[in-house]
């Protein structure tokens, strides 16, 4: 191995020498044992070029758990690679180095993750990273980011990545991206409502959609939400926004359908009651209470707030 790279290298044919290089580093991911001989081979010699670059940032992001031995040794070969095309671990590709090196707390890490998110070339790589973390603080911060200076394509599918590391998390992220991008976070809940993929990623939209101040944007997505998502956290999040939003004649009628299905949590149903009911006629409140105590599976705490309620709007 070393005799032909060194071989290609001295008669200059470059085409063999970046093809060479390109197998070896393919093979890095076939064992630990592998990826050492690799960096041996390639780290702090003059072999690797630019083109290198982008099947060593793929290996990097996938370098965890049973890859995880990958990290070190592709690290040290993207050194050699910014080092032999003059551009130095300087920059774009220090910050990068950073958080595959340094402490999730340095504040370093904060900052080189702001500025490599809003990078082509690095973003999946700072995705990947972030993901591995799981640090909803961090994920949070790198999405508001992406939703402040990206590309909507590129913001909302940065975003919605993220966000399927986390588990009930919300992310201010998504309340950002609807105030910058409200139409096209709207269609885009529509698309996605079609192919029914990644429902925390819709609860979020929907949410977000749903806080929005124009309601002629927020209100329709709600009510598509409820009507026509298969998720129940989905159909919840938007029955809470039309309860602060939507007209009565469409609330209410959503909200009598949703406390009569079971798979509709009554945390969702009581506390969108709870922001409709200042508007609410209180006869039509005082037998919507009821209705809701008898559905069974309100808790003590759920039924504390309709006592609230009841005491707060109804007559005496």
């Amino acid at each position: 191995m070393d005799f032909a790279l060194q071989a290609a290298s001295n008669h200059k044919r470059l085409d063999e020498l970046s093809t060479l290089v390109r197998s070896i580093v393919d093979l890095m991911p076939a064992s630990e044992s592998m990826a050492a001989i690799a960096a041996e081979r390639l780290a702090n010699r003059p072999f690797l070029r630019a083109e290198h670059e982008t099947p060593l940032l793929t290996l990097l992001e996938g370098a965890s758990g049973p890859l995880e031995f990958l990290r070190k040794p592709v690290i040290a070969l993207l050194r050699t690679l910014w080092d032999n095309i003059g551009r130095g671990s300087n920059g774009d590709a220090g910050d990068l180095l950073v958080l595959f090196e340094q402490s999730v707390d340095s504040p370093l890490f904060a900052l080189a993750v702001e500025r490599l998110i809003l990078l082509d070339r690095y973003r999946a790589a700072v995705v990947s990273r972030l993901c591995q973390i799981g640090d909803s603080r961090l994920i949070d911060q790198a999405g508001r980011a992406a939703a402040l200076r990206l590309p909507f394509a590129d913001a909302v599918s940065t975003i919605g990545t993220m966000r399927s590391s986390l588990g009930h998390v919300h992310l201010g992220a998504y309340t950002a991206l609807a105030e910058r991008f409200p139409s096209e976070l709207s269609r885009h809940y529509e698309e996605c409502l079609a192919s029914g993929v990644r429902p925390r990623h819709r609860e979020e939209v929907i949410a977000a959609l749903g806080n929005y101040t124009d309601s002629s944007i927020g209100m329709p997505a709600a009510s598509l939400a409820f009507d026509g998502d298969s998720d129940p956290r989905v159909r919840g999040v938007a029955l809470l926004a039309m309860g602060s939003s939507a007209a009565l004649e469409v609330f209410q009628p959503r909200l009598t359908v949703a406390i009569e299905d079971a798979r509709v949590s009554r945390a969702f149903v009581v506390n969108a009651l709870c922001n409709a009911a200042p508007r609410l006629d209180p006869n039509w409140l005082k037998m919507t209470i009821d209705v809701v105590l008898a559905s069974g599976g309100v808790d003590e705490s759920l039924q504390r707030r309709l006592e609230h309620l009841k005491s707060q709007y109804l007559p005496k």
